[in-house]
């Protein structure tokens, strides 16, 4: 649900249009922004993910009724944290081709002159900063370490240093850190507030930008193709990262059109929003399947918008249009649509975004815990909770420990993974720590692995969505056992019967609820000694 036609006609659209992507067009304060809002409210109560690039620091209200994220520059705000040269589980010489393009597009959009020399410099330095994960202060002085491998190198090195300096012990730096809080997007709401960072500085804004939806694409890659909409890549002041200068996540590597084609099929809807077409790469705006404009003074621009719609007759309706009211030509529908924008109600007290912001943050408590860490009375907190069911934001979700009755636990719709599988993981940690148990987690792969004395011990959590004998196939190359704790004796079944399929896997893995996991864990030789983390 978008808004009213006059007539009082409800207009929507479908949320198979959306992957298609969407691009918003408009002068300032038409309504831009408040489409955009309205369309995550929505989709989010449908249990959609997003990621907004917000320049001018108007999501962070979404962030809170949504269970988003918000993430800002302020001084005082905590800093984002992002090892940037650390590749993760991604093949370095990936990363490193994203890291290198996103700097070499974001020096070009500065006009500065870039010689082959000085980009093979940086690829270079680039390449050995993600092979040694080093930190942002020390890449510049690999670069100048690196030098010496080129003919008169240390005035290429000290040319290269002058314009990355402004990014790495700049403004932007302080984001840096040793965590990977961008990774994995797909799994949670993001807003990435831009706003102070665009005014003290475009530059690193642009390269901030630039590189979230590299590491979005290559987040993107591991998934399976869907025609179903999963994620919202929102993007304000498109001028700024989809310029024809430049554009493109990796350059010469992944030209836009392929990028957004390829988040089309993985079901991750763009939503592009623009003051100017004629500002944005022209393949850009040949990709989207959905066009919305708000009212544009300029007649070029009306023009060419008009001409996105497929009536160059509306140039004359783009430009009376009132505020808040658009042009919407969905994919699925053969003409323009002309509404009033419902605006969403973002005006919501305290305790209601408190009880978001908490489940969010802490998924694994159960009901009675949360309400005394929110220290709500019991009639007052109900309220909340079934808003938010109401609302199609909130869902419960019990878990059958195999003691008394299931616990019952709130999750935002959508998360992943969910307050099943987080409460499970916590509990069985608080298990290995009484029981003396060294332990490392892990985000992909088996969700804990005990060290033992010359073998390991691995530790799936299943809530009964991703069983697969395949996966536990996998794990049998690296661990030693296998126990996997399951949510409900449905997930048991199910964990059963797959690993009945292969004869080598009956020995090897145990199924168990979370009450008999220390009967699993005796079975399988216990802790026995302590080994040191390789």
């Amino acid at each position: 649900y978008l808004g009213k036609t006059l007539n009082g006609e409800r207009i929507g659209i479908l949320s198979s249009d959306l992957v298609k992507h969407l691009i918003i067009l408009g002068v300032v304060g038409n309504g831009k922004t408040l489409l955009a809002k309205r369309l995550l409210l929505e989709t989010a109560r449908r249990g959609v993910n997003y990621t907004v690039l917000d320049w001018e620091g108007e999501y962070r209200d979404i962030a809170g009724l949504t269970g988003g994220l918000a993430l800002g520059y302020e001084p005082g705000e905590p800093p984002l944290g992002i090892n940037l040269f650390d590749s993760g589980d991604m093949d370095p010489m990936v990363y490193t081709s994203i890291i290198f393009n996103v700097l070499y597009n974001v020096m070009r959009d500065n006009g500065w002159d870039i010689t082959p020399q000085m980009e093979s410099l940086l690829r270079d330095a680039v390449e050995e900063a993600v092979i040694h994960r080093a930190s942002p202060s020390r890449f510049l002085d690999i670069v100048l370490e690196r030098a010496g491998d080129y003919p008169q190198g240390r005035h290429t090195a000290y040319a290269l240093k002058s314009r990355l300096t402004p990014i790495f012990r700049g403004t932007v730096s302080r984001v840096f850190g040793d965590n990977e809080t961008l990774r994995p997007l797909m799994g949670r709401r993001l807003v990435v507030d831009l706003s102070w960072l665009s005014r003290v500085s475009p530059l690193e804004a642009r390269f901030l930008s630039r590189l979230i939806i590299g590491l979005f694409y290559h987040e993107a890659v591991r998934l399976r193709d869907s025609s179903v909409l999963r994620h919202l890549l929102v993007v304000e002041e498109a001028e700024e990262v989809l310029s024809p200068v430049g554009c493109g996540v990796e350059g010469g590597v992944i030209s836009p059109v392929s990028y957004m084609m390829h988040l089309r099929r993985k079901g991750v809807g763009m939503v592009v929003i623009a003051h100017s077409p004629r500002l944005l790469d022209p393949s850009v705006l040949r990709i989207p399947g959905n066009i919305a404009v708000f009212r544009i003074d300029n007649y070029e621009d009306a023009r060419y918008s008009a001409g996105m719609l497929g009536d160059g007759d509306l140039v004359g309706e783009i430009q009376s249009l009132r505020v808040g009211e658009v042009l919407l030509k969905p994919s699925s529908a053969g003409r323009p649509l002309r509404f009033m924008v419902d605006k969403p109600n973002t005006d919501s007290n305290m305790d209601y975004i408190r009880l978001i912001n908490n489940i969010m943050n802490y998924p694994f408590l159960s009901q009675r815990d949360r309400r005394a860490m929110l220290g709500m009375p019991h009639s007052r907190y109900s309220q909340l909770v079934r808003r938010g069911i109401e609302e199609g934001l909130i869902e419960v979700v019990t878990v059958n420990t195999g003691k008394g009755r299931p616990v019952k636990l709130l999750q935002i719709k959508g998360s992943i993974p969910g307050a099943a599988h987080h409460f499970l993981v916590n509990k069985v940690k608080s298990i290995l720590e009484q029981e003396g148990c060294s332990f490392t987690l892990l985000e992909r792969g088996p969700d804990i692995v005990v060290f033992r004395d010359g073998n390991s011990l691995c530790i799936e959590v299943e809530t009964g969505t991703n069983v697969s004998i395949g996966k536990y196939l996998r794990f049998s190359r690296y661990c030693d056992s296998l126990i996997i704790v399951c949510s409900n004796r449905r997930c048991i079944s199910k964990v059963t019967n797959s690993l009945e399929r292969d004869p080598g896997l009956r020995g090897f893995a145990v199924a168990t609820l979370l009450s008999g996991f220390r009967r699993a864990l005796s079975s399988v030789g216990g802790c026995g000694q302590e080994a040191e983390k390789p």
